[in-house]
């Protein structure tokens, strides 16, 4: 009976590579995938974006995990997958092409999936009646429109199996649903139809438990975490499915474990109604399901059901939302807490003095409450034989500059309060305050497009030549209101071939950069040799609004030209 393993390899951006890389030398795996994306990484990675336009991805997935391994995955026929694309999916790609290049892995398919970047698209969503309500407050979306760093919807799995059915090595994403990356390789291995409910419910319970990595394998366990033997070499989980089947365990010699409380606690977690689980690709009902131990760090899984799909799709939209300072001050014994608690109340009275106007304040003390808050145990007991407590003032404000007037404050109270006071840390800092609006889109505005990458070297082992396109093509373009069209032709019959591979919208967004705000959308011409790229909120509001010396965009054409590519010297 077939089966297909996959390992979990990566369950954060910041997360540990050793149990990925454990996995891809010693476990009897065909796919490795590695979730890199929390809900506001995206909000980071767009602000990082804004400051330099390399950023905007995961670096540590090239650095850390496929420098060390991913020449050995490779050679392994190890299928490696990741939403480390973040908001800068090329950027990804590229620092992939370059290891891969390094290491002289001719043949070596890097296939990336793009569509999940909605945010040119909300003008016209809004236009056409759709509200992108707030799941979790009341408001207007419109209120942040402005504001926002981000807007990406979840995708499913198919664009992921497309690039796996045209055999690539690596497929990165952005922001695609977490369990999305283990689904797709059981869909292609096992030839599931986008209605066959029920495996797909299994292949998403199946990424669910090996989606935050170590948490599935015996990591943050909160039934018994002294008996987790090897913690500090802890192996992540490994799914095994066939048609009938559904398992999990990991791989040899290393620590965790994987039982039956073990992976109940990563059964449940995040998930709201076990009934209706909803993803991008099917709607899960984990109501009935057991979980069942069946060998030595291995459980088997049964009764998940399936049905179908919502309509919308989970949208992250990331946005500015104000400012905050976090200060602190620690107070030794005796009196620790009675200490801390009178600083506090000195800083508040000072800030009333001064007439800052915080919309919000949260006062704790660490080693009390500043994790349990109202339900810590703050008895006289708990409180008289502390050796130490941290007073932690946090403010909140839309203007920074309420939140920069406590700064001062806090350190001169290791001279002027109460006793025992010792100031660390450094100077706080007014920090950026991002906000998640959790919303959906309807799925038809979200276009899952699936491209590729081939390492091609030389007999000697260098790069495909580069070359400008004015090399091979020529082109013109113009203008209709704020879009662009910008039509390129073969200057050989040849030629088109190489155009069509390495002229792509992703590429050309990468190449325009702020020139273009919007969309760009490829049309093949092959009976004329040519293609047509239509490049949406590209000419700065158009011919009436446009600041620019070419309002009309007719110097776009030219400007594609500069545009470098790779070819082999046959193919010239």
């Amino acid at each position: 009976m077939k089966k297909i393993a996959i390992g979990g390899g990566q369950g954060f951006w910041g997360d540990s590579p050793d149990a990925a890389i454990h996995m891809i030398h010693n476990a009897d795996i065909q796919y490795l995938a590695c979730d890199y994306l929390a809900e506001l990484t995206l909000s980071i990675m767009a602000k990082q974006q804004l400051k330099d336009p390399s950023k905007g991805y995961a670096p540590d997935f090239v650095t850390r995990l496929l420098k060390p391994a991913g020449k050995t995955a490779w050679e392994r026929n190890i299928k490696i997958l990741t939403n480390a694309g973040g908001m800068n999916i090329s950027g990804c790609v590229d620092a992939i092409r370059q290891y891969a290049t390094e290491e002289n892995m001719k043949g070596y398919k890097i296939g990336y999936v793009t569509g999940d970047d909605i945010k040119s698209k909300t003008p016209q969503l809004l236009k056409d009646g759709w509200t992108f309500p707030n799941f979790d407050y009341e408001g207007d979306f419109t209120d942040i429109v402005d504001k926002i760093y981000n807007c990406n919807a979840y995708i499913g799995h198919e664009g992921i199996q497309s690039a796996i059915e045209d055999g690539a090595d690596v497929v990165v994403t952005g922001r695609a649903a977490d369990s999305a990356l283990f689904l797709a390789p059981w869909a292609y291995e096992f030839g599931w139809k986008d209605n066959d409910w029920d495996n797909l419910a299994r292949g998403i319970m199946a990424g669910h438990l090996l989606e935050c990595g170590g948490q599935g394998a015996g990591g943050n366990y909160m039934y018994d975490w002294r008996s987790v033997p090897q913690m500090e070499n802890l192996g992540f989980p490994i799914a095994e499915l066939t048609d009938k089947t559904f398992e999990i365990t990991k791989a040899p010699d290393c620590g965790g474990v994987i039982c039956e409380q073990s992976c109940k606690e990563q059964f449940l977690y995040e998930v709201l109604d076990p009934a209706n689980y909803l993803t991008p690709d099917v709607n899960v009902d984990i109501s009935n399901a057991t979980i069942t131990q069946v060998g030595d760090n291995r459980v088997r899984i049964d009764h998940i059901h399936g049905k179908e799909k919502p309509d919308t799709l989970k949208l992250c939209v990331g946005y500015h939302k104000g400012w905050k300072t976090v200060s602190m001050l620690s107070f030794a014994w005796p009196d620790a807490y009675e200490k801390a608690r009178y600083c506090a109340d000195i800083i508040m009275k000072k800030m009333k003095q001064k007439g800052m106007k915080a919309d919000d304040v949260h006062i704790s003390f660490i080693g009390l409450n500043s994790l349990h808050l109202n339900v810590a145990d703050m008895s006289e007991e708990a409180l008289k034989n502390l050796n130490e407590c941290v007073m932690r003032i946090a403010v909140f404000s839309e203007d920074k500059n309420e939140c920069a007037k406590i700064i001062p404050e806090i350190s001169p109270m290791q001279l002027n309060g109460p006793p025992g006071a010792s100031f660390f840390g450094g100077r706080a800092r007014v920090q950026e305050v991002m906000a998640l609006w959790p919303t959906s889109v309807p799925r038809e505005a979200v276009d899952q497009e699936p491209y590729y990458y081939n390492i091609v070297l030389h007999r000697e082992d260098k790069i495909m030549r580069e070359i400008l396109l004015n090399d091979i093509a020529h082109g013109r373009s113009g203008d209709k209101g704020d879009t662009s069209n910008i039509c390129v032709f073969a200057r050989k019959p040849e030629y088109y071939e190489i155009i069509k591979r390495e002229v792509t919208p992703e590429r050309l967004h990468d190449f325009f950069g702020d020139m273009v705000k919007g969309e760009i959308i490829r049309y093949e011409v092959p009976s004329l040799g040519g293609f047509n790229f239509v490049l949406k909120h590209a000419l700065g509001g158009g011919a009436t609004m446009s600041l620019r010396l070419d309002s009309l965009g007719k110097s776009m054409g030219s400007a594609i030209m500069r545009l470098k590519i790779h070819v082999k010297d046959e193919e010239l």
